[in-house]
């Protein structure tokens, strides 16, 4: 016998046997099947309030991720202000009341201020002028 007529004669004496007998099936599958429908509406409004809650905290997200980028900004310019050399000096040629006048010159000459009141930032060498 070819092993399509084999399955044939499987298959029908299986449906035979089948139909002779019925498969026990739970007399409660009609409460199985409302409890599983409560779950699942239960399940679905739990879904729900998820995804608002979810949004609701993306919102704050959003506006914390606002409120950092603003306060990083601020802190870069605060870094950048503390870096910046800051400068400042007083001098003179010199003392109060020596009465020395200097100039005219006839090139370009680097007046060296000897007397030197104020150097924030050192930024005034007294022995070169520059």
């Amino acid at each position: 016998m070819d092993t399509a007529g084999f399955l044939m004669l499987l298959l029908s004496s299986s449906l035979l046997f089948f139909e002779g007998n019925s498969l026990d099936v739970p007399s409660d599958i009609e409460s199985a099947l409302k409890e599983m429908r409560a779950a699942l509406s239960a399940q679905q409004e739990e879904i729900k309030l998820l995804q608002e809650e979810n949004k609701a905290q993306e919102a704050a997200l959003e506006r914390l991720q606002t409120g950092s980028s603003v306060t990083e900004h601020k802190v870069e310019a605060l870094t950048h202000h503390k870096t910046v050399r800051q400068v400042a000096f007083s001098a003179a040629l010199v003392d109060s009341g020596a009465g020395r006048w200097f100039g005219p010159f006839e090139s370009d000459t680097t007046l060296v201020y000897k007397h030197v009141v104020t150097n924030t930032g050192n930024a005034y060498d007294p022995d070169t002028g520059v």
